[in-house]
């Protein structure tokens, strides 16, 4: 997972969501921008829940990052993307 290669980033990118100054700003813009457009798309076709925004998946993206980040959870990651995958995403009949 791309936060166990790179620890402490989802720490940076979450401080720099917000601020303009940041040299990390327009990428962690990037990221919440295609994130909201995705979801946005998903809220559409009746795939994702409609009380949740961009800023939410990105609290939530950030949240797992930190989550995973942490040694003494680490090995639980796959578990803790399918929880907040399922919370996101309606389930859809077969």
């Amino acid at each position: 997972m791309f936060t166990q290669s790179y620890r402490g980033v989802v720490a940076m990118m979450a401080a720099a969501h917000t601020d303009k100054d940041s040299a990390l700003y327009a990428s962690c813009a990037a990221v919440h921008s295609a994130g909201a457009q995705l979801l946005q798309r998903a809220q559409a076709e009746g795939m994702a829940r409609m009380d949740m925004n961009g800023d939410d998946l990105f609290a939530l993206i950030t949240a797992l990052g930190w989550a995973v980040d942490q040694p003494s959870f680490a090995s639980r990651a796959d578990h803790l993307v399918q929880l907040i995958t399922s919370a996101i995403l309606i389930s859809q009949p077969s």
